[in-house]
């Protein structure tokens, strides 16, 4: 999988990487919600060169913050020891959560089927990043976004 674009502050953004994705608190928590969610990982190979391992979505998305300039392997290093529980993807409930403990407390983060796990968000991060309660309207455009990404 590569990505082609991603929802990101109430916009759309074609690309396949991000090279300002961790100069915003959003997405310094788009980042950490892919590292510290995945079960991906990246090896080096004889000459040095990074080599992705893993589910194809969960690499894509690894890719994508990993040259978008995101210091990914120190993320993932960083989370050994540090996941107080997760509870793996299940078909019936399509979805996955994942924590980490860091020095504010714990980070619980949820991943599946984009339909689903949106279905239980309250808040979103809006255009400038402020968190916003999510109305009929927000999750309408919500829908016809995942639809697109889908096709």
């Amino acid at each position: 999988m590569t990505v082609q674009a991603i929802h990101y502050e109430g916009q759309e953004k074609k690309c396949t990487q991000f090279d300002g994705l961790m100069d915003t608190p959003t997405g310094q928590l788009f980042a950490e919600s892919i590292a510290y969610n995945a079960t991906a990982f990246i090896q080096r190979d004889e000459h040095g060169k990074e080599q992705f391992e893993g589910n194809p979505s969960e690499m894509g998305l690894m890719k994508f913050i990993f040259y978008s300039g995101v210091e990914v392997e120190k993320m993932l290093e960083d989370k050994k020891g540090k996941q107080p529980f997760t509870i793996p993807f299940s078909s019936q409930r399509k979805r996955a959560l994942g924590s980490f403990q860091n020095d504010d407390g714990v980070r619980v983060y949820c991943k599946g089927a984009s339909e689903v796990v949106f279905a239980r968000c309250t808040q979103i991060h809006g255009d400038d990043g402020e968190i916003v309660e999510i109305d009929d309207d927000a999750r309408q455009q919500m829908a016809d976004r995942i639809t697109s990404f889908a096709k």
